[in-house]
């Protein structure tokens, strides 16, 4: 854009530089430091890891937007303790047929499902090939939902 300054034309808003490089980072792939560029989207990056548990189980904080496959045979526990993200999850899938309680860990202020709660309150998915995820909803604050009873 230009302006009138007395008799003389003047650029108001001058050209400021450019871009000079762009940089790939988690999921892409590409980018480059000069000319065009492309980014490509690494899609196995991004989907949900997939981990196979077959006995108790006590989550970690790389279980963060994970699916778990539940494989055991006999009944057996996974504990969440305060370790996922604000708004992260934990997706459990029961593959076989043990069943599976899901309970409050270490940390864990607020624990809530099936219309219940209290951090001593546990959840079971009680048949094959149902299903439930674990919500960080807050500090402290997990919520639990799905095919599960309490």
């Amino acid at each position: 854009s230009q302006s009138r300054y007395g008799s003389a034309w003047g650029t108001v808003f001058p050209v400021q530089g450019d871009i000079s490089s762009v940089t790939a980072g988690t999921g892409l792939t590409g980018g480059g430091a000069s000319g065009d560029v492309t980014l490509n989207v690494n899609y196995t990056a991004l989907n949900s890891p997939v981990g196979t548990v077959t006995a108790a189980y006590t989550a970690v904080a790389g279980d963060n937007k994970e699916l778990l496959v539940a494989n055991g045979t006999s009944a057996y526990t996974i504990t969440i303790p305060d370790v996922l993200s604000v708004g992260g999850r934990l997706d459990i899938v029961c593959n076989s047929s043990g069943t599976v309680t899901l309970a409050a860990g270490t940390g864990v202020t607020s624990w809530a499902g099936a219309g219940t709660a209290g951090t001593s309150v546990t959840f079971k998915i009680d048949q094959q090939y149902n299903a439930a995820t674990v919500f960080k909803t807050g500090s402290g604050e997990y919520r639990v939902v799905g095919k599960i009873t309490a």
